[in-house]
């Protein structure tokens, strides 16, 4: 005979539940967000409100360095869109903007920020430290960045020359650099 649970009672198996959905949920959140909610909550965090920027990034290198995550330098990867958020945050530290202005780009920031340590697998910690910062008071922004230490290894084996005079990597990000979202992408195809 199966064994009810008590209405009121939150199940171990309800909680993991919960917690796998609210990646999706976040997503469906910040995208039913108006512009300039998005705008106010991303700045919020920029400013160090209610996220962890260093132990995020802390717990991001120790997954790095175990392996348990890869360094692909491709869009979409963990640490490559980490370390592009952890740029967009010395840039708002250096000139108090973004390197991107259209708000379909800082909607994506808010996105990626809020998920990036459940995709790297931080579980419930991760999730916690999205949403309050646990961080010590004034941390240098400098030394936010996922160090691959076998970058050289990785760069020789795909044939990727960082010092030579092709900025299209290094402009990756920077004000110079354009963004279009799906939306504006997909209006200019109706057209």
């Amino acid at each position: 005979m199966a064994t009810a649970i008590p209405q009121g009672l939150i199940s171990r198996d309800s909680v993991l539940n919960d917690f796998a959905l609210w990646p999706n949920q976040e997503v469906l959140r910040i995208e039913t967000l108006s512009d300039k909610l998005v705008v106010a909550e991303l700045q919020a965090i920029m400013e160090g409100y209610g996220y962890s920027w260093h132990k995020i990034n802390q717990l991001l290198q120790a997954e790095l360095d175990k392996e348990a995550l890869e360094f692909t330098l491709e869009d979409g990867d963990v640490i490559f869109e980490w370390n592009n958020l952890c740029d967009e945050k010395r840039q708002w530290e250096r000139k108090r903007t973004h390197s991107v202005q259209s708000v379909g780009f800082k909607r994506d920031c808010l996105i990626n920020l809020k998920i990036i340590p459940f995709k790297a697998g931080l579980g419930i910690e991760g999730v916690k430290l999205v949403t309050t910062n646990t961080d010590k008071l004034n941390l240098s922004t400098k030394d936010l960045w996922v160090d691959f230490d076998k970058w050289e290894t990785l760069t020789n084996n795909k044939s990727i020359d960082l010092t030579s005079d092709d900025d299209s990597l290094a402009s990756e990000g920077t004000e110079e650099s354009t963004y279009e979202d799906d939306e504006s992408e997909s209006e200019s195809e109706e057209d």
